[in-house]
């Protein structure tokens, strides 16, 4: 979601983006991944060590200098993908390149639709683990704030 947010809100000072989908997580910083190796690079990194850091390093701000949307970019038409509306991605029966065609090309109706099963979000791979995205130092590396400058 990170990519299509920073694409809207660059847009955002030029041009109307309309927005179809489901409001988005709110990524609005940017990171660096740090390998074991001694410039912080992937060259020469130790083959021991199956892991890196993504430090956050930046924030994301459009032209404009906004870039406060920690809460996500409310769509322009709400649309939220479910078990039962999924589709073949392309498909021009898949509800959100159909309503997209149709608000292009005038012919969208919106319509009530069936709610299908509904899930409520749980978790994903990511989080699978409590520990995975977390790293702990008793002290930096000794060139990291160089490596990051």
């Amino acid at each position: 979601a990170s990519a299509s947010e920073l694409v809207i809100n660059g847009f955002k000072p030029y041009i109307t983006a309309v927005k179809i989908g489901d409001i988005t997580p709110g990524k609005k910083v940017g990171s660096v991944t740090l390998y074991d190796s001694p410039t912080f690079g992937k060259e020469n990194r130790n083959p021991n060590h199956r892991y890196a850091m993504q430090p956050l390093v930046l924030k994301i701000v459009n032209g404009a200098g906004f870039g406060d949307y920690q809460t996500g970019l409310v769509p322009t038409y709400q649309l939220k993908e479910t078990l039962s509306t999924l589709d073949v991605l392309g498909s021009t029966t898949e509800p959100l390149l159909k309503l997209a065609i149709g608000k292009i090309t005038g012919t969208a109706k919106m319509k009530q639709s069936d709610p299908g099963i509904q899930f409520d979000y749980f978790k994903d791979s990511k989080s699978a683990n409590s520990l995975q995205n977390q790293m702990y130092l008793e002290k930096a590396p000794e060139g990291l704030l160089k490596a990051l400058e």
